[in-house]
């Protein structure tokens, strides 16, 4: 891990302990993520993603071995930051089931739940489909954001799937039921008790960050 009290601008210590799955799930693991702080860690970062391929043609395993060179931001566990934990979970799913993380997620979650518009290569027949992402420029101009490629070689579990809005509201229906959507689609593992509660404390929350967020009426944690 990177302290940045140091007076060289930073220094190297050890982290106090392992970094968990509970960790990588709540984006809890100390990886440099959003939002940015120009820390050092996000320096030193820098030279270790260096080779991978600006086009993102590379592989999990790949990513994953230059993440694992990265110093962390912060312990484990101790701050909240929106980052590459998701890579490594997807990375752990191909290590455990000994399969590629799309199949893995086509056969255990999208084609229980009938998610039949949630894949990571969009097919030729509904790219027409394909609602442009944009942003208001300084100029307040709707500005069409590049796409995101339509048909990658490699699959990340950092947010490439493309899907639509009723098959996500079916996967947060799923989550809400803990495991279960309409007595007949059935994720092949249950989430566990907690899935839908907040996972960080007030402080770790804090600045405010945009998410989809699923809560049942009154189980929201108040942590402190």
């Amino acid at each position: 891990m990177v302290t940045s009290d140091a007076p060289d601008g930073y220094e190297l210590v050890a982290a106090e302990r392992n970094v968990t799955i509970h960790d990588l799930l709540t984006h809890r693991a100390g990886f440099t993520g959003l939002p940015p702080i120009h820390s050092p860690a996000e320096i030193l970062r820098l030279p270790a993603i260096q080779p991978l391929p600006k086009n993102g043609d590379f592989t999990p395993e790949q990513c994953t071995k230059h993440l694992a060179v990265s110093p962390l931001d912060a312990q484990p566990g101790a701050t909240f930051k929106y980052g590459s934990s998701t890579v490594i979970l997807g990375r752990l799913i191909e290590v455990v089931t000994g399969q590629t993380l799309d199949k893995v997620l086509q056969d255990q979650v999208f084609k229980p739940l009938a998610m039949i518009d949630t894949s990571f290569v969009v097919p030729l027949e509904k790219q027409q489909r394909i609602a442009p992402a944009c942003s208001l420029s300084a100029e307040n101009i709707w500005v069409k954001w590049p796409p995101n490629s339509l048909t990658p070689r490699f699959f990340l579990a950092d947010g490439n799937l493309w899907s639509t809005a009723a098959d996500d509201l079916r996967f947060s229906q799923m989550l809400l039921n803990e495991g279960e959507l309409e007595g007949e689609g059935k994720a092949a593992s249950q989430p566990e008790v907690g899935q839908t509660d907040d996972q960080a404390t007030r402080r770790q929350n804090s600045p405010a960050f945009y998410a989809w967020a699923i809560f049942r009426s009154g189980r929201r944690d108040s942590q402190s």
